[in-house]
């Protein structure tokens, strides 16, 4: 499971919609960029929606979630080195938040463990 956090834009919704169909994963909702941009807040209050999900068909272990309670405008990132090069996280710190505020169970366990790693 991998959680992708957006700056809240139209654009940037849309190209990550783009890159995870180009990858062959699919929406678990019936719903496109457009439409999750436009009804957010409805999809937070009324259907305590905290991430859009996309799964692979075939293996639906394999699944990314785009966070939709969280934008990432104004928020640290730090570059982490792979086999593929660089790649922008969020900063430990803005991580614990983003996990506290989403109340789930496992993101709030999620942040007591980041928290224990200092």
């Amino acid at each position: 499971d991998i959680d992708i956090a957006l700056r809240w834009t139209m654009k940037s919704l849309q190209a990550a919609e783009r890159a995870l169909l180009q990858i062959g994963l699919v929406s678990r909702l019936p719903v496109s960029a457009a439409e999750v941009f436009r009804f957010r807040d409805e999809y937070i209050r009324n259907r305590n929606l905290v991430g859009w999900n996309f799964y692979n068909p075939d293996n639906p272990a394999e699944q990314v979630d785009i966070v939709i309670t969280y934008d990432l405008k104004g928020r640290r990132l730090v570059s982490v080195d792979t086999a593929d090069g660089k790649v922008p996280i969020l900063g430990r710190r803005d991580l614990i938040e983003m996990k506290r505020s989403s109340g789930r169970p496992q993101d709030l366990e999620d942040a007591r463990a980041l928290e224990s790693l200092s």
